[in-house]
């Protein structure tokens, strides 16, 4: 390989990483932004805190 075509290939990998690595935050950022508008609109007050059902109560049996 001569040394513009090793430039050019150089370029094309920096490039391609550039545009991967935007993409990723990009793609990051939108993910928890659209997390953000679906916690807003749930009841908050109807699923606090830790409940012990019968299937949770059954496990920690198994567990003793």
């Amino acid at each position: 390989m001569d040394k513009s075509s090793t430039d050019k290939a150089k370029r094309t990998t920096l490039r391609a990483l550039a545009t991967g690595s935007a993409l990723g935050a990009l793609a990051g950022a939108s993910s928890q932004a659209l997390a953000g508008d679906r916690s807003e609109s749930k009841d908050v007050s109807a699923h606090s805190g830790y409940r012990e059902t019968e299937h949770v109560r059954r496990y920690y049996d198994t567990l003793k």
